[in-house]
């Protein structure tokens, strides 16, 4: 029996259009490599994703961001400061979209199941 179905948020309810690959262009523009920021953003999700599945604690979605940075400026041999160049993918983050099915689909979930509105999760005795 299905107990909790969990969505993840970026790419899946909400649109990132081409955002990330837009922070990437900028953070990497200024550098002369022979990669497009199509190419660097595609290593980039991949540091990402094993950045995330190899997390021993909790950290925030900017400590990750300047992980995946701090391995590939290390890739390009580019020796600035991730901390420092990472804004244009926390800008990035702003002003996102739902899908504009993702509120239809919610709700049709909510037929047959409970669905929880954000903030509310760690407030219900059933969602632990």
């Amino acid at each position: 029996m299905i107990k909790n179905i969990i969505f993840d948020a970026c790419g899946t309810l909400i649109s990132t259009g081409t955002g990330s690959v837009d922070a990437t262009k900028a953070i990497f523009s200024k550098y002369d490599l022979a990669e497009d920021a199509d190419e660097i953003y595609k290593k980039w999700k991949k540091i990402h994703k094993e950045n995330i599945f190899s997390l021993e604690e909790f950290i925030t979605e900017e400590e990750i961001f300047v992980k995946d940075l701090e391995k590939l400026f290390d890739l390009y041999g580019i020796t600035d400061n991730p901390k420092t160049e990472i804004k244009p993918m926390l800008d990035s983050l702003v002003d996102r979209k739902l899908f504009e099915e993702t509120e239809s689909v919610i709700n049709k979930f909510s037929e047959d199941y409970n669905t929880v509105p954000e903030g509310e999760a760690g407030q219900r005795e059933d969602s632990q």
